[in-house]
């Protein structure tokens, strides 16, 4: 997620990063990364996310 999102989706992101910190029942294993200076899904790549998924 960029941190600089102009539709502001990163203030409603970064209060789900610290909801999804707290969770305890069951414990989250998410991971949100913002990237400094990038946008509105700017960062997003397919490969990656594909890659994420199958090491898991």
């Amino acid at each position: 997620m960029g941190d600089r999102d102009g539709l502001y989706s990163n203030v409603a992101t970064k209060f789900l990063q610290k909801f999804i910190d707290k969770t305890e029942n069951p414990k989250s294993d998410a991971k949100i990364s913002f990237t400094a200076m990038a946008g509105h899904g700017q960062e997003w790549s397919d490969k990656a996310v594909l890659t994420m998924i199958a090491e898991k």
